[in-house]
Parts: C-alpha cells; structure tokens; sequence
C-alpha cells in the first residue's frame, strides 16, 4: 500500500486525487448519516406509540409499527433498543424474546413477522411467545 502511495503521490495529492478523496468521502458519511437518521426515526415513532398508550403496541410489534423490518442489520434494531432505553422505555426486546432469538436471528425474525402481519397476541406472556417462535423456526429451520 505504501510503495502505491508513493508511486502516485503526484495524483493522489493534486486536485483531482483530493477532489476523488473528498466525494467518496462524503458518499460515505452521507450513507452513515441517513442511517442514523433512520434509526432516529424509528426510535421517536415507537417512543410515539408507547406514550400514545396503545394497548399492544409495545416490543416487538411496536418496533414493527415504527419501521424497524426495514433496517438491513441487527445492530441497527440493537441501537434503536438502545436509543429507546435513553429516552427512559422500557427496552422492547424484553429478557424472554432475548432467551428464544439470538441476536444475529432478530432482524430476519422482525422481517419475517412485519410479512405474516402476526398478531399482536403472540406477546401476551412467554408461552405464546415461544409458539411463535416455534412457527419461525419451522419456515426458517
């Protein structure tokens, strides 16, 4: 890498090497930015729909509800929980969902449920909760 540099450091510091710099740059940290922002997004929503006092419309169905299936990694769906815990919520992936979905699975799980339309009376305790689960796990085995 240092013998390129020092090959093309008459390209890489003209004008032109500056100016290819600068826009990916800028392509990278725009990307960045409308991710935060989505993630920002979704966050006030749920925190929305929790203060609006809905009924049902907590965990992961409230994360649903705020647009959560459309981010594209788990450590978004994790920065939204995180972000929702700062506002003084309670997180919506409660210790239970957390004991039957692995972390590197919420996402494919939140996905799969926002396509089926789940109902909402999966949460009601835990072993509802663990027969939706288990119809998860039989379409992704």
């Amino acid at each position: 890498m240092l013998d390129w540099i020092l090959d093309n450091k008459e390209w890489i510091f003209s004008g032109v090497g500056i100016t290819i710099i600068l826009i990916v740059r800028n392509i990278i940290i725009g990307s960045r930015n409308k991710k935060e922002e989505q993630i920002n997004r979704i966050t006030q929503r749920y925190v929305d729909i929790l203060d609006s006092k809905i009924p049902g419309h907590a965990g992961i169905i409230g994360l649903i509800e705020s647009g959560a299936a459309q981010l594209s990694k788990n450590r978004h769906i994790i920065r939204v929980c995180e972000i929702i815990a700062q506002h003084g919520k309670p997180n919506p992936l409660s210790h239970w969902v957390m004991k039957y979905i692995d972390r590197k699975e919420l996402l494919k799980f939140i996905k799969w449920q926002a396509n089926n339309k789940i109902n909402f009376s999966y949460y009601f305790n835990e072993k509802t909760f663990a027969e939706l689960i288990q119809k998860y796990k039989e379409e992704y085995p």
